[in-house]
């Protein structure tokens, strides 16, 4: 094939572009559904899953190296490259998801070294082309590793299919597969399979989009609706229920309320959609932590960014590692938004239910008095009723800077996003950053207020 050949036959390469392109669209979205499937999706079972994905390997590895085969034995001029991209095609995109275990990345691999050998057989063990071949799978790996940014970003997607075709196209023996590859077969491969990536990938990233966007309305709603089933009233009328039966039958009850850290700051950075991403994240990790605690719990969400927790029939030392660990798993998780990993901490009020407490009111009080606690000693803390319990002390060594000074009355002061908070019964002044502050006249046991 000549140059002339290629001009004349442009109309013809053209169609196969369109043919390759749309064929790659259609599989990379039975693929996306057949993904979702096996690691998207909540609602199904465990079997459903593993069917999927043992259909993804068969329908990647295997008909990658089918499709490369057939065009091997039966198809010996230029149509072949077609094929060939295909089959390479098929081969690389399980690399640029995630989920599959190492046995299933491993078979991808194996699949295309396979194809590689096949097309390289006779100088795979020649200098250039060996260490063509080392790059190649390096390149896999790179795709693999930075898969999510490769999907999501256009012209990195492109340059990265330009460079993986151009090794695996252009060191290519003249000899191979029956076939005899010139410089401008080689060059029609390249185009053909950048061309090709370039199409799927930008219908990709904005079918990728409209689902983010569908799946951020939908959360929205279903975070809406959850506010909606636990209102107050409804919160207030099964804690009356667990109240009565605990007093009637003179068992435990212990009430944990958690309420998350300047979630305003994270709603007026971020946006809405952030705060309810973390808030769903939030719920999800203390269901989890709760449903293996094997403790009979449970779990309202009773305002924005309010938990509270009830736990019949168990003591307050029986609860207390497992508020803990909500706190600890609150406090060291980071939730996904749109690219961006956001960190939060929840302040905790704890306490168990008392012989003298007459209503349910009684409990609800001390959990906020106690939650109040944790606010003004700085946040990020759990307070059971009138006692410190747990504060992360990293904070104080990270965040903050200790100071001791005498006992001092209190005053307000505020100067510059700097905090100076003193505590009526703490011969301390911590000073922290980036949070308004305010000291009270008040002669209050608990200090200084902080805003929430």
């Amino acid at each position: 094939m000549t140059w002339a050949h290629l001009s004349i036959d442009l109309p013809l390469f053209l169609i196969r572009v369109v043919i390759v392109s749309f064929f790659s669209i259609g599989f990379i979205q039975f693929f996306q559904r057949l993904w979702n499937k096996a690691f998207d999706k909540k609602d199904i079972s465990q079997n459903k899953r593993w069917t999927a994905r043992i259909l993804l390997t068969l329908i990647t590895a295997g008909l990658g190296t089918l499709i490369h085969l057939d065009a091997m034995f039966f198809i010996h001029n230029n149509s072949a490259i077609i094929y060939h991209n295909w089959a390479l095609f098929i081969l690389i995109l399980p690399l640029l998801f995630g989920g599959f275990s190492k046995i299933e990345t491993g078979i991808q691999i194996l699949a295309l070294i396979e194809i590689w050998y096949m097309h390289h057989a006779t100088n795979f063990f020649q200098v250039v082309p060996l260490v063509a071949f080392v790059i190649f799978l390096a390149a896999t790996i790179v795709l693999k590793i930075y898969h999510k940014k490769i999907m999501k970003n256009w012209g990195i997607g492109t340059l990265s299919a330009i460079f993986i075709s151009s090794i695996f196209w252009f060191t290519v023996p003249k000899q191979s597969m029956g076939m005899t590859f010139t410089l401008e077969w080689k060059i029609q491969a390249v185009i053909l399979y950048t061309l090709m990536i370039t199409f799927v990938l930008g219908y990709w990233i904005r079918q990728y989009q409209e689902d983010q966007r569908k799946r951020q309305l939908e959360r929205l709603a279903d975070y809406e609706r959850g506010i909606e089933h636990n209102s107050y009233a409804d919160h207030q009328t099964e804690l009356q229920k667990m109240f009565s039966d605990a007093k009637q039958s003179k068992t435990n009850l212990s009430f944990a309320t958690f309420d998350l850290d300047n979630m305003k700051l994270i709603n007026n950075r971020f946006g809405r959609l952030a705060g309810n991403e973390v808030l769903s994240g939030v719920s999800r990790m203390m269901k989890q932590i709760l449903n293996n605690s094997n403790l009979e719990y449970q779990l309202f969400l009773t305002s924005g960014e309010e938990y509270n927790i009830v736990f019949p029939n168990n003591e307050v030392e029986t609860v207390l590692p497992i508020v803990k660990a909500c706190w600890q798993g609150i406090r060291k998780s980071e939730f996904a938004y749109n690219d961006r990993n956001i960190s939060v901490t929840t302040s905790v009020g704890l306490t168990t239910i008392h012989s003298e407490d007459t209503t349910v009111n009684n409990i609800y009080k001390r959990a906020d008095d106690a939650l109040l606690r944790s606010k003004q000693y700085g946040r990020d803390t759990i307070t059971l009723d009138k006692k410190l319990y747990q504060v992360f002390k990293n904070r104080l060594k990270n965040y903050l800077t200790i100071v001791t000074l005498p006992k001092i009355s209190m005053m307000y002061l505020k100067l510059n996003q700097v905090c100076i908070i003193t505590n009526f019964f703490f011969e301390h002044t911590i000073l922290t950053k980036n949070v308004g502050f305010f000291l009270t006249t008040s002669k209050s046991p608990y200090g200084c207020r902080l805003p929430y």
